[in-house]
């Protein structure tokens, strides 16, 4: 291999600027798939790497020590998918969704629907997951209060991004932490000096603009048929919530977020094995003395 030198300020932009002009052109306005615009961009790099003197046999050991830096992002991902699956079976999720629309109320719908989307956010470690849930939830029982869906949404958004930033367990915010080689508390600690007020005036604004809706009238029956629905599903209890406890403190203790995310995964597994399956089998009951009944 050749004399190898550093990439100068102008071939460097040259090379970003090539890359986030095949993604933009190639996204927004050519719909192409994103794994060929990777390609692309792999390409890019790579004869921008080879003009610097280095040979296919550099590049690839490049190539592979980033992919081996990434892998704790990866069993992180796969962790989400398992945490995710386990918080709804054990009735996590759905009893956030419950209690949080308990509290509701036509003065502190707005700040307490943001509250509820940033635990849900926390707990799942989704923007988009928060928003397909709770956020459909509040969007119609908003619209049944006449409150302008605009500033429902926003409501919900902003609430569902600041739990997403903010949670060990969001796949965004734990890559950004693996590609700056920084720790994923400190990362977030570090966050919360400009999230955190922006999330506080976000607050008091909702709960000012929610006195202006406190007269409007509470869609009673659309919040019970939504409560009986979830008790039909799941057995609503405090107890639910302990594996969002379970990892919220051992985040707090500054535990890792593989074992932090796999021993909130085990406790909702055994709280979901302990409530689920004693309802399963009291069905099962029910069923065998329902065949038995049938012939008389």
């Amino acid at each position: 291999m050749g004399e190898t030198r550093t990439a100068s300020f102008q071939q460097a932009l040259l090379t970003f600027g090539a890359i986030v002009a095949v993604i933009g052109v190639g996204l927004f306005y050519l719909n192409t798939s994103l794994h060929s615009l990777m390609l692309i961009c792999l390409l890019i790099a790579s004869v921008s790497a080879w003009r610097l003197g280095y040979g296919f046999a550099a590049i690839r050991e490049g190539m592979n020590s980033g992919i081996q830096g990434a892998m704790s992002a990866i069993y992180i991902f796969i962790l989400i998918g398992v945490l995710i699956a386990a918080f709804i079976e054990s009735g996590t999720i759905a009893t956030l969704i419950y209690y949080g629309v308990d509290f509701v109320q036509p003065s502190v719908f707005l700040p307490a629907g943001l509250i509820l989307c940033s635990l849900m956010s926390i707990a799942t470690g989704t923007s988009w997951g928060t928003v397909g849930t709770a956020g459909v939830v509040l969007m119609g029982i908003g619209a049944a209060m006449n409150i302008p869906l605009p500033l429902v949404a926003g409501m919900v958004i902003s609430g569902a991004c600041f739990g997403d930033k903010m949670s060990p367990v969001s796949d965004t915010t734990n890559l950004s932490a693996m590609s700056s080689g920084t720790d994923l508390y400190a990362h977030i600690k570090s966050m919360l000096y400009t999230t955190g007020p922006a999330y506080l005036i976000t607050l008091v604004a909702f709960s000012v603009l929610g006195m202006s809706y406190a007269e409007n009238s509470l869609p009673v029956e659309q919040l019970e048929t939504l409560m009986a629905g979830l008790e039909s599903v799941y057995t609503i209890s405090i107890i639910n919530l302990l594996p969002l406890i379970v990892m919220l403190v051992l985040s707090m203790r500054r535990v890792s977020a593989e074992p932090a995310m796999m021993a909130a995964a085990i406790t909702a597994v055994l709280l979901g094995l302990i409530v689920r399956g004693r309802e399963l089998h009291s069905r099962l009951e029910r069923g065998d003395r329902a065949a038995d009944l049938a012939p008389l």
